[in-house]
């Protein structure tokens, strides 16, 4: 390559860099509500110029990923789609990973499990430490999930070959502890390799855990929860978190997209979360808004993913049970009657640990997707 091939090259990717900064300029408009509808045309032919230009596969992926947290269209959408596609046929491992994503979620496609797996191995073969990770740990389960420094070409064919998916989606048998309110426990729902995994996740972003304010629509801190959370949306899941959400939603025999964004959520000693109901009190004002536009709170599911700690069960003082889980295990229970109605007998507290710190992965479950009209 000459200097005026060197020249093009840099003048380029240069121009790639100040697309992508101005497009992530315009998408935060977009988020703040600043654009308008003429925008939205020229916003999607940036980003498929992006997507037809020489091929930065970087500027390609971080387009992608902006644009699809963004999205307000199915326009939007497969703008989106297109570019992290196109990054990962260009060799971008992360962009590969975030395609097997988009497959297991169904993200205009439908669900696909076994082509999620089959990126994943892609992103793998491509260098990406944590696709590498994540095939080590659905091959076993119970495993460490470290990857060799410099694995033959042939390996993660090999890894992939040997998990088996269905297995790990299925739904897990579990006992009734009471019948009304149901509250059920499922032991070992979750891998002693998946319980590290959720720990390990969560540990770098974890926040002051919230509650729903009903007079203000938003979430805040509240003193009767002093736990400190790692909230799991669709822009941080990966394959191992939503692998657990669908066995979450076999074993309750509830649709994945009632499933609001997953929970790791952290107890050091004196920690916990008051005793409380999960449900919106319909007889609330500013609850029945929330209740009208994303449906009502139904069902929790807890798994505890460590063991290390004293005390820190799950009390529901109205039913006289306490329960605390090993490693893996799941409590999970309606917090309404068969009718709709919400049971004021659910109510519950997280214990706080008097020794060590407790983990614990929490899903709560709407009625209803958010946005549909309710029946």
């Amino acid at each position: 390559m000459d200097m005026a091939d060197n020249d093009r090259e840099e003048r380029l990717a240069a121009a790639l860099r100040e697309n992508l900064r101005r497009r992530k300029a315009q998408a935060r408009s977009l988020n703040e509500g600043a654009d308008s509808p003429q925008s939205r045309p020229a916003l999607i032919e940036d980003s498929l110029q992006v997507e037809t230009s020489h091929g930065d596969s970087d500027a390609q992926f971080a387009l992608g990923c902006e644009l699809l947290t963004k999205a307000r269209s199915g326009e939007d959408l497969n703008a989106a789609v297109q570019l992290i596609e196109s990054a990962s046929a260009g060799g971008h491992a992360d962009a590969s990973e975030r395609c097997a994503l988009l497959e297991c979620v169904g993200v205009g496609r439908p669900i696909n499990w076994t082509k999620a797996l089959n990126r994943l191995q892609q992103a793998a073969e491509q260098g990406s430490l944590s696709a590498a990770r994540q095939l080590l740990l659905f091959a076993d389960p119970e495993g460490e999930a470290s990857p060799p420094k410099s694995p033959p070409a042939s390996l993660w064919s090999k890894v992939r070959g040997g998990i088996d998916e269905r297995a790990m989606l299925d739904s897990r048998e579990g006992l009734t502890a009471m019948e009304r309110p149901f509250v059920g426990v499922f032991p070992k729902l979750a891998s002693a390799g998946e319980c590290r995994w959720l720990i390990d996740r969560a540990r770098g972003c974890l926040g002051p855990s919230t509650i729903f304010d009903y007079t203000t629509g938003a979430l805040r801190p509240d003193p009767r929860r002093t736990s400190r959370a790692a909230l799991f949306a669709f822009d941080r899941i990966d394959l191992v978190i939503e692998m657990i959400r669908a066995r979450i939603s076999a074993t309750l025999g509830l649709p994945l997209p009632r499933f609001e964004g997953s929970q790791v959520l952290h107890y050091a000693p004196g920690q916990e979360f008051k005793p409380h109901h999960d449900y919106f009190d319909p007889s609330v004002q500013g609850f029945q808004q929330e209740i009208s536009m994303r449906g009502q709170r139904v069902a929790t599911f807890i798994i505890y993913l460590n063991d290390e700690f004293i005390g820190g069960e799950t009390r529901f003082p109205s039913l006289g049970f306490n329960y605390r889980g090993s490693v893996g295990d799941a409590i999970a229970f309606r917090s309404v009657d068969p009718d709709g109605r919400p049971n004021p007998l659910t109510l519950h507290a997280g214990l706080p640990p008097t020794a060590g710190e407790k983990w614990i992965f929490s899903q709560w479950v709407r009625d209803r997707r958010p946005g549909q009209e309710a029946l």
